[in-house]
């Protein structure tokens, strides 16, 4: 019978006097003049987030906060792979017919995206449905275990060039910005990440920056604590398996014998689909293809929010997944015999 157990973070006090000696050590780069966020990161901001990291950021009131969520651990076996031990939030909801609901991350996000939509998602049962909640960290991510050995994944990359209204084309140009101006570190990520690791592993600035440059352009204009930032940068730094492991699922993705990544674009026709579009997501395609992907029930459209938006938007998301699957909603009923209401 598979274990499931408990789990609370817990980071040994000697790492945490190790990251600020290393914060301590730092040699910052030069930087131009007047560079902006052009460059990547920029140096005045890095060295106050680092210095705030050093000398006033608590973790042990991040600790205690991320350990509020429910999380527990489970060893889970894939057949011709290995066995994992996987770290994730599950939350259930008091509504006995709450929906099953599975939310996952990615890079550079992590388990703690769930944290503002969990506790609207569980309630419920009247006049909107209600969720049990599985909020995994993805093998190499957060507090799951590592691997040494090839992950598969997927990841699919589009170009589109049509005739377009205002939204269609500020979507394009995003689109286009990300290509020319924001992926280079899927290049890296996808092709040497055990080179990029040395860095990402020694040195927590660079870690950062890495990570915090995404966290900025990803977001439309979002206003990120110091507080949100280190605890984000934080759960990499802390990680079971290390800051660098949570690249290597770009190289496998992209590297994909198997080749998901073409399969994911293929037409599913038992699954019904609900599409939330934030104007600072990174690859935006045109709705017309969102059809070919499957049973669209749900789409909806927002003015402001980019690829965080759980965290940039959660009440927007949430409220999409109430629709989609409440009463007059195209998923209601989905899962046999949990509809997400009392009745």
């Amino acid at each position: 019978m598979t274990s499931i157990k408990p789990y609370q973070i817990a980071v040994p006090q000697e790492k945490l006097e190790r990251l600020k000696q290393k914060l301590a050590l730092t040699d910052f780069p030069d930087e131009l003049d007047d560079s902006g966020w052009d460059y990547g990161s920029p140096l005045a901001e890095v060295k106050k987030l680092a210095t705030y990291w050093q000398t006033d950021f608590d973790w042990s009131k991040a600790q205690k906060k991320l350990n509020e969520l429910p999380q527990f651990t489970v060893p889970v076996f894939v057949e011709g792979f290995c066995t994992l031990d996987v770290h994730f939030v599950h939350q259930q909801s008091a509504v006995k017919g709450a929906i099953p609901l599975l939310f996952c991350h990615g890079w550079p996000g992590s388990f703690d995206e769930v944290a503002k939509i969990l506790p609207m998602l569980v309630e419920g049962g009247a006049d909107h449905p209600a969720f049990h909640v599985v909020a995994p960290s993805l093998p190499n991510f957060g507090f799951s275990e590592g691997t040494k050995k090839h992950l598969e994944g997927a990841f699919a990359w589009v170009e589109y060039k049509s005739k377009f209204n205002a939204r269609q084309q500020a979507d394009q140009e995003r689109t286009e910005w990300f290509a020319e101006k924001g992926r280079a570190y899927n290049e890296l990520q996808s092709t040497k990440p055990q080179t990029l690791g040395y860095s990402l592993t020694d040195s927590p600035v660079g870690l950062l920056a890495w990570i915090y440059e995404k966290m900025h352009d990803w977001t439309d204009h979002y206003a990120w604590t110091a507080d949100e930032i280190l605890t984000w940068v934080s759960i990499y730094w802390f990680s079971t398996a290390g800051p660098a492991a949570a690249q290597r699922i770009y190289y496998e993705s992209h590297n994909d014998p198997d080749q998901m990544r073409g399969k994911i674009n293929d037409y599913i026709p038992d699954v019904k689909l609900g599409i939330s579009r934030f104007p600072k997501e990174l690859i935006i395609s045109p709705k017309e293809w969102q059809k070919t992907l499957g049973p669209v029930v749900l789409e909806r459209e927002y003015d402001h929010g980019g690829h965080f938006a759980a965290w940039e938007r959660p009440d927007a998301l949430v409220d999409d997944l109430r629709m989609m699957f409440g009463r007059h909603g195209g998923a209601f009923g989905a899962v046999s015999g949990r509809n997400g209401f009392e009745d």
